[in-house]
């Protein structure tokens, strides 16, 4: 498909499609460039990425279709719920800085998928597809149950976890040592970019001693990986603080 018209330059085909992904993203974003402030918009760029990675190939490959249909999906669940932001800024980011940074963040997204499917259906990589599955469809259900529901009760941070489990779920459909990378910086980027799991935390810190509500919200919910209201309390504190990030 793709390959036909762009080459397919070996040995480094795969690193070659990587970055021409790029190019679909921003120039997503230099079109949507008056509305680049609506988070939105990055769900875009997923979309357009999540396509141009399929048609490099277009691989007939189930965990290709699994791979690239979920970040797709998730590309979608940007567009119409948005993602986390902070409301109140003492100075706004310029359109420009706020199109880059999209650009850049969805592409570390995305990136290990597209490395994956550029190649070859001969050495197509296998890694951990029941895995990898298991966590792009159980980061989709966790959305849509904190979709449906008023209250953050099966952990505080449904949208950090969402993201986590769909950005290692695509990385483990097909795994490898050239993207290992892109995963950790996703994760760091989540959780210590305002709005993400730090920023939410110290938030709730902040709030909890002058209101007992969201004091017994927090000792009862677990700060990211979900659990049945109310059992988060069961646990041991030591466990809280090495397994749940709690601190």
């Amino acid at each position: 498909m793709i390959h036909l018209f762009l080459g397919n330059p070996r040995p480094w085909h795969t690193h070659y499609y990587c970055a021409l992904a790029l190019i679909p993203a921003l120039m997503l974003q230099l079109t949507l460039f008056k509305i680049v402030h609506n988070e939105r918009t990055a769900g875009g760029s997923i979309c357009a990425m999540a396509v141009f990675a399929y048609f490099i190939k277009a691989h007939s490959s189930l965990t290709v279709l699994l791979n690239t249909g979920f970040l797709f999906a998730w590309g979608v669940r940007i567009c119409v719920r948005g993602v986390p932001h902070v409301k109140d800024t003492f100075v706004r980011p310029s359109a420009c800085d706020t199109g880059v940074s999209k650009t850049v963040w969805t592409w570390v997204l995305c990136a290990p998928t597209v490395f994956a499917v550029a190649f070859d259906e001969d050495e197509l990589l296998q890694g951990y597809p029941f895995i990898g599955t298991f966590l792009c469809l159980y980061a989709l259900i966790i959305d849509i149950v904190d979709c449906v529901s008023t209250v953050k009760n099966i952990t505080r941070n449904p949208y950090v976890f969402s993201s986590l489990a769909m950005s290692w779920g695509l990385y483990l459909i097909h795994p490898s040592l050239w993207t290992i990378l892109f995963p950790l910086i996703f994760s760091s980027i989540v959780v210590r970019a305002p709005a993400g799991f730090r920023w939410n935390e110290v938030l709730l810190q902040s709030k909890m001693h002058s209101d007992p509500a969201i004091l017994e919200y927090v000792r009862g919910t677990s700060p990211i990986f979900p659990m049945p209201s109310g059992t988060y309390k069961t646990v041991p504190m030591v466990l809280k603080r090495l397994v749940f990030c709690e601190f």
